[in-house]
């Protein structure tokens, strides 16, 4: 935060970078690599109550949900979910619901304030 808020440095927040899909035996996987400013990634539910999936879900081409088996953290920047159908054409959301709070839980390691 020092570096953003007193040097002038440019910020980036935890966001997306690639994903793949593969077919996983009778399943699919979702991997997505995510930018993370201050590795390792998180998932976080000390902070936040998990609203199921830790705020991840996916929604088909024709926008019906797809139902998510498991989300899991993998490496240091990334986070693979699991799902029975294949979710090539749809879409995957983080932090978004329709008629609810949206929240999250994915967040980069660090959590103090440097001055």
């Amino acid at each position: 935060m020092k570096k953003v808020l007193l040097d002038g440095a440019d910020w980036k927040p935890v966001h997306p970078l690639t994903h793949k899909i593969r077919k996983s035996g009778k399943g699919w996987t979702v991997e997505v690599a995510f930018y993370a400013p201050c590795p390792p990634l998180v998932l976080d539910t000390k902070t936040v109550d998990d609203p199921g999936n830790y705020g991840f879900s996916l929604v088909g081409a024709e926008g019906e949900d797809i139902a998510i088996k498991s989300v899991r953290l993998v490496g240091k920047n990334a986070v693979q979910l699991l799902t029975e159908k294949d979710p090539g054409k749809g879409r995957l959301r983080y932090g978004m619901t329709i008629n609810a709070v949206s929240y999250t839980h994915l967040r980069a390691h660090e959590t103090t304030l440097h001055l």
